[in-house]
This record gives structure tokens, C-alpha cells and sequence, in this order.
């Protein structure tokens, strides 16, 4: 869910997540930005003709910082159909809890009439908003907030989020890579579906196999179906049973692609002496 640019209902404050040009990624036509942010009416952000969706979000992140909140601008990567990258600010209090933000009363929070400010909201009682092929590199708006406003940031680690569905149900699990370029990366999202097929299907396993190979392809999209291979696109095949497989290639990719995502591989005696 979302609350988009020109919402003028009072709707409950959203909790410190604004995206700048979600999806589109269009620039701005000028105007003003009119934030509150936990009951404080913040002055009136000016946003200059032409400023792109990082501009504009550097912009809102140095106004929140004046007023005395953390707020921290990442950039998305280009949708296939954007003009343009996004960008959202987390924002903080200063003891790390997500700060309340909605429009001052009466106010849009922007008057720009082509760069939308949306708020972002994760409301799983329709399941999480999965994306598509031409949004898979960025996430769609509620995904993006679970996983900036609670991942760990820590590059040696993969970071699982477990759903009740997505949205649309076109997916069990979804995985976001170093190799997207964007500010989302070793995160993976299961459903309950991708749980309970874990013995058919080996979804988990599946996605962070995605992860540690920093690649979002399949092999048979490329090659001839091998459903009892861990990364065929259709493993849950039933005519397969018993473990599924990584080629003797994918484990050399994981080991050693210098994008490989830092810290998440190393040599199993150096782990287990760290246990000692």
C-alpha cells in the first residue's frame, strides 16, 4: 500500500518511509513539498525545475536533519520503463525509531504536478506487493520498505523476511542481488507457500541461491529444462525427488564472481575455528 502525492484525506501518519518518483522515475516540474513529520510542520521544501529523484530526496533528507530527525537516501535502479532511478528516505528519530510522516492539514505534500511523493505503508493484511519483470530489479514500494527499514545492513549476512502471501500470488519467494546495482541486496522474502514446499520445491534454498550467485537468471531460460537442478525455474516439478543440485559451475560462480556478495562465503574450517 501507498499513500501518493495530493492525498488530502487524514489518513493515519505513515511511518518514515518516503519515495521520491516511485516507479517512473520522472523529474521535477517544480514545486513545494509540505511534510510533518511526528505533529511538527516542517517549512515548505523547494524543489527546483529538473531536479531528479535523488535531488529532490537529498533535498527532503537535508530539511529532516535540520529538524533534528536521521534521515538516510538511498537510490533504486532504473524500472524497465522508468525515465529515470527512483529514490526513498528512511526516517528516523534519533534513537532509531521510524519518525510519523503525513501532510500538514489542507496541504498536498507536493504541488509538483510530475514528480510524486508517496509514503510508504507495509500492510499485510493483502499480502506483501510482489514485483514484476519490469520491477524486479528495484521492488515494488512495499517490498523496498520492509526490507530498508529492517535489514541489518551487514554484508555478511542474508537477510530472510517470511510473509503470510504476496499480493498477487504470482510468486513464492523472491530474492534481491548485489548484481542489480540498487540499495537492496542478500535479502530474500518467502511466503508460506515457498515454506511448505520446502521438500518439493526447496524454495529457500532456491532464492538464496540467487543471493550467493549474484545472478537473477535461471538455466533454463538460457538451456534445456533440468528440473532437478536447485536454480531450474521449475524444480517443483514433481516428477524430481530427492535433493536438487548446484553444477559443478554454479558452485565455482558462488565461490569465486568477484560481485559475489562479501563475507556471505568463506571457507568452512575458518567458520568453524571462529566457533572455537
Amino acid at each position: 500500500m501507498r499513500r501518493a502525492s495530493g492525498d488530502r484525506d487524514r489518513r493515519p501518519p505513515a511511518a518514515g518511509f518516503i519515495a521520491v518518483a516511485n516507479r517512473d522515475g520522472l523529474p521535477a516540474r517544480g514545486g513545494f513539498i509540505h511534510l510533518r513529520v511526528d505533529g511538527r510542520v516542517l517549512q515548505p521544501i523547494a524543489v527546483p525545475m529538473g531536479s531528479s529523484a535523488t535531488d529532490t530526496a537529498l533535498h527532503v533528507a537535508d530539511a529532516l536533519r535540520a529538524a533534528g530527525f536521521d534521515a538516510i537516501v538511498t537510490v533504486n535502479p532504473r524500472t524497465v520503463f522508468g525515465a529515470a532511478p527512483g529514490a526513498d528516505i528512511v526516517v528516523r528519530r534519533r534513537n532509531g525509531q521510524l519518525a510519523l510522516i503525513d501532510a500538514p492539514s489542507g496541504l498536498p505534500i507536493t504541488t509538483d504536478p510530475q514528480q510524486r511523493i508517496e509514503l510508504g505503508a507495509v500492510d499485510l493484511g493483502d499480502g506483501l506487493e510482489e514485483f514484476d519483470n519490469m520491477t524486479a530489479a528495484s521492488g515494488t514500494l512495499e517490498e523496498r520498505m520492509l526490507i530498508k527499514t529492517l535489514a541489518d545492513d551487514d554484508p555478511s549476512t542474508i537477510d530472510l523476511f517470511i510473509i503470510n502471501r504476496f499480493t498477487h500470488g504470482t510468486r513464492q519467494g523472491e530474492a534481491f542481488i548485489e548484481a542489480s546495482g540498487g540499495a537492496i541486496g542478500n535479502a530474500v522474502i518467502l511466503d508460506r507457500t515457498g515454506l511448505r514446499h520446502r521438500e518439493s520445491a526447496w524454495t529457500m534454498a532456491h532464492e538464496i541461491g540467487h543471493v550467493l550467485l549474484n545472478q537473477p537468471l535461471h538455466p533454463d531460460n538460457v538451456g534445456r529444462d533440468r528440473p532437478w537442478l536447485l536454480m531450474d525455474s521449475d524444480n517443483n516439478r514433481g516428477t524430481v525427488n530427492g535433493p536438487k543440485r548446484l553444477t559443478p559451475e554454479e558452485c565455482s560462480l558462488a565461490r569465486d564472481t568477484v560481485g559475489a556478495p562479501p563475507g556471505v562465503l568463506k571457507p568452512y574450517g575458518e567458520r568453524s575455528a571462529k566457533a572455537r
